[in-house]
């Protein structure tokens, strides 16, 4: 999986809009080796890189 984690953080990038399946649409806030911040209307939510890839929960907006 660090692979894929280490791509997560080359694809994704602070400042830019994402969407996730859940929360709809956010900002990343920032993005470190296991864990990426993303505000979503206000709220900030720290979540795990490897959780979101293996079940595909984030893409680019």
């Amino acid at each position: 999986m660090e692979i894929l984690e280490k791509k997560a953080r080359s694809y994704f990038k602070e400042d830019e809009q994402v969407i996730h399946k859940k929360f709809g649409k956010g900002i990343v806030y920032s993005i470190d080796e296991k864990v990426i911040e993303i505000d979503f209307n206000e709220e900030r939510k720290r979540m795990s890189l490897e959780v979101l890839i293996k079940n595909n929960l984030l893409e680019k907006a």
